[in-house]
């Protein structure tokens, strides 16, 4: 087809016509301003909105260069209330989108200006700064009805994922010099009273059922030499310490974070609480 015919033809005759007070018009440049174009009477044309974006998709189909690509692609794209939106079709706007792309795709390659970019200590402290409160930052913490809600949808996804026979998302393993650099930071690491508090309580929680799923998981399960000595060495550099049981009072040697001297206890201060 032969598109600069049809778009010489669409110029022509609207250049001449008289123009309705009660229909919409909008500016457009014969020769687009990005190919040159200037903004006098000689290069400035008034269309319709439909006319509009019919004159800028013979363009694209005519030049098929960068600067009319954007221009088709923002005439699918325009939300304005000073321009009428365009009602497309669904082959234009796909034709638009997939251009847009390609465009966007040619451009970007061999680009490797942001690859092991590090920002300054500075601009990092800036960050933390202007990031503080924010819902998305670090360091904020969702409220309780928050986590319960993000607790039992997780819950559900995992559930859906099992029914459906899919297998759990596992994570990607650490690499050892990740696993160190963990290691390295939570060296000397004091938890506190509450932390403590936290953990023992959660191990103490621990229902039935899942013990027994974690003790068919263990089941044959061998540890290596190397392990057992790590196990072992350190159980021996934990120091026992002297406690008192939080519902009984009774004195007990420990060298975990216990807070009471046997189960018993512990259920019974959970239902004393409840």
């Amino acid at each position: 087809m032969n598109y600069q015919w049809h778009y010489d033809r669409l110029i022509e005759t609207r250049k001449t016509r008289e123009m309705a007070s009660v229909e919409y018009y909008e500016k457009h440049h014969i020769l687009p301003k990005s190919m040159g174009g200037s903004n006098d009477k000689d290069n400035l044309v008034y269309l319709t909105a439909r006319e509009h974006f019919i004159a800028h998709w013979l363009l694209w189909r005519i030049y098929r260069n960068q600067q009319m690509a954007y221009a088709f692609h923002s005439m699918c794209n325009f939300r304005n209330t000073g321009q009428k939106n365009h009602f497309i079709s669904s082959r234009a706007y796909s034709e638009a989108k997939e251009v847009f792309r390609q465009i966007v795709s040619e451009k970007m390659k061999g680009n490797t200006y942001c690859l092991g970019y590090k920002h300054t200590d500075e601009a990092r402290k800036n960050f933390s700064i202007s990031h503080k409160g924010l819902k998305n930052s670090l360091g904020f913490k969702h409220s309780d009805e928050v986590k319960l809600q993000r607790s039992e949808a997780l819950k559900a996804s995992w559930r859906r994922r099992k029914e459906n026979g899919l297998k759990p998302i596992n994570r990607k393993p650490h690499t050892e010099e990740t696993k160190n650099k963990i290691r390295e930071a939570n060296k000397g690491k004091i938890l506190s009273k509450e932390t403590k508090e936290k953990i023992s309580l959660s191990k103490q929680n621990v229902s039935d059922e899942t013990r027994k799923k974690i003790s068919e998981a263990n089941k044959g399960r061998k540890l290596s030499d190397e392990t057992k000595k790590k196990m072992s060495s350190s159980r021996t550099i934990r120091q026992k310490e002297i406690k008192n049981c939080e519902f009984c009072l009774k004195e007990f040697e420990t060298n975990k974070n216990k807070r009471f001297c046997n189960r018993s206890c512990a259920c019974s201060f959970q239902m004393k609480n409840k």
